[in-house]
């Protein structure tokens, strides 16, 4: 089974995401509201796709891209915001 890893300081959308993405019943969904967290579950994880908030309340979500580009550069990434950041 995919695995899929959602980072998103928002704690209300990364539940829906997962609710919508478990009654498909073909991924594991692990959500996580920090950067830092995220590390740590990458480092014992492999993920099938991460998907991330251009914004985080712990630290630079560029920073954290870098880490899991450099840690798992084959495991793709989609990057959400719905901050209107137009220099992204």
């Amino acid at each position: 089974m995919d695995k899929i890893l959602i980072i998103d300081g928002d704690t209300e959308y990364v539940q829906s995401l997962k609710l919508s993405l478990d009654k498909l019943h073909q991924f594991e969904v692990q959500t996580v509201t920090s950067g830092k967290k995220a590390i740590d579950l990458i480092k014992s994880n492999n993920f099938s796709v991460f998907v991330i908030e251009v914004i985080l309340p712990d630290m630079d979500a560029l920073d954290l891209l870098a880490y899991m580009t450099q840690k798992r550069p084959n495991t793709p990434c989609i990057v959400m915001t719905d901050q209107g950041k137009p220099w992204f």
